[in-house]
């Protein structure tokens, strides 16, 4: 019996710039936290004694207008340009990042596994069709050939492309 080794991950740029961003945006949420049910604008410019129309005249806009803004940003509706802005009016500085809920190797990896579980289910539905054998259910590949093929699709043109009969296969 032939037993197939499971290959190593390849050390590629992108799973390099995963790895640093990864460490660069680590504990970024737990150190800001969550906004503030009011708003960052609103915050600071009660920290900082502000009024409104005052924030207003630092914005070169009217009171009514910092409201919007402030309802705005409550509302996850404010544009950045607009929370840029106001953080230039309250001498702040407006911190902006996407931070990944998981290892972002960790996604792709389980990107691929899928991936290559649908290649296979495909190719497996192929094979019954033409010629005539019995076809594994989805999910029963064989795991060895699953994580072989995951590790030649990881970083590679269409990894996060399914098609639609592919995403019923793998749900």
């Amino acid at each position: 019996m032939h037993t197939q080794t499971v290959p190593r991950p390849v050390k590629s740029i992108r799973s390099s710039m995963r790895r640093g961003l990864d460490q660069q945006l680590a504990g970024v949420e737990a150190t800001i936290g969550p906004r503030p049910a009011e708003g960052w604008i609103r915050v600071l410019r009660d920290a900082l004694g502000m009024t409104a129309s005052e924030l207003g005249a630092r914005m070169g806009v009217s009171q009514p207008r910092v409201s919007q803004l402030e309802r705005a940003e409550r509302e996850g509706t404010i544009g950045l340009q607009n929370l840029e802005r106001a953080a230039r009016a309250l001498h702040a500085k407006l911190v902006y990042a996407l931070v990944p809920i998981e290892p972002l190797e960790e996604v792709v990896r389980r990107q691929a596994r899928l991936k290559a579980n649908a290649e296979i289910a495909e190719n497996s539905r192929v094979v019954h069709f033409v010629l005539g054998e019995s076809v594994p259910r989805p999910g029963e590949a064989d795991e060895a050939h699953i994580t072989v093929l995951a590790h030649h699709l990881i970083d590679r043109p269409g990894l996060w492309h399914l098609t639609g009969a592919q995403w019923h296969n793998v749900r």
